[in-house]
């Protein structure tokens, strides 16, 4: 997740720049096991710097690295890589290694019930079967629902100063991008089945 704002708040970063806050993944090995890792910069100095050392050790030097809309992902990583050139070899091989699941599904299936949309809200109540996920993927019942409200949560919760109101915003951000990335999962559990049922 990143924010944006129209007045400079940090050194190095222009008006409405993204800056990156927070990042949500799982790293699935090829035994199955699943490792969910997060992030949320906790206070209101520059997030960036901390945001992508804890990606890159998070994320590791080795595989491919899965995500919905990659460009999105591919510039805040490129804008990263310019501001932190110490780094920059580490988060090419990052870049190098994304796949979009979002072309994939786009050259895959058309589905009148996406609505012409290809966002993971759209897709996910489409493609996941599992009732107990789809009960837990509720979006609308999260305090978070959508990446903008991210960015204004965020930044409540950086500059909170009561202990109550900061963990229920952190709960709220973790919960927001947890969702995605195990809608993500399910979704390529779908995808793979499409290839054994080809096989």
């Amino acid at each position: 997740e990143s924010d944006m704002r129209p007045i400079n708040r940090f050194k190095k970063i222009a008006p409405w720049e993204h800056f990156p806050f927070q990042f949500c993944c799982m790293t699935v090995q090829e035994n199955g096991l699943a490792d969910l890792l997060e992030f949320v910069h906790p206070d209101p100095s520059d997030p960036r710097e901390n945001f992508i050392e804890n990606l890159i050790s998070e994320i590791g030097p080795v595989g491919s690295v899965l995500a919905h809309n990659a460009s999105y992902e591919r510039k805040r990583l490129e804008d990263l890589a310019a501001l932190y050139p110490q780094h920059k070899k580490k988060i090419d091989s990052i870049i190098h290694r994304i796949r979009d699941m979002e072309e994939g599904l786009k050259r895959s299936i058309v589905h009148p019930d996406f609505n012409g949309s290809y966002s993971l809200k759209a897709v996910i109540p489409v493609l996941i079967k599992s009732q107990v996920f789809l009960d837990f993927v509720q979006y609308n019942d999260l305090v978070v629902q959508d990446g903008l409200q991210a960015g204004a949560v965020w930044d409540r919760y950086v500059h909170s100063t009561n202990p109550s109101e900061r963990r229920l915003l952190l709960h709220g951000l973790r919960a927001y991008c947890r969702t995605d990335t195990m809608g993500m999962i399910e979704i390529v559990e779908v995808m793979l089945s499409w290839l054994e049922d080809e096989a």
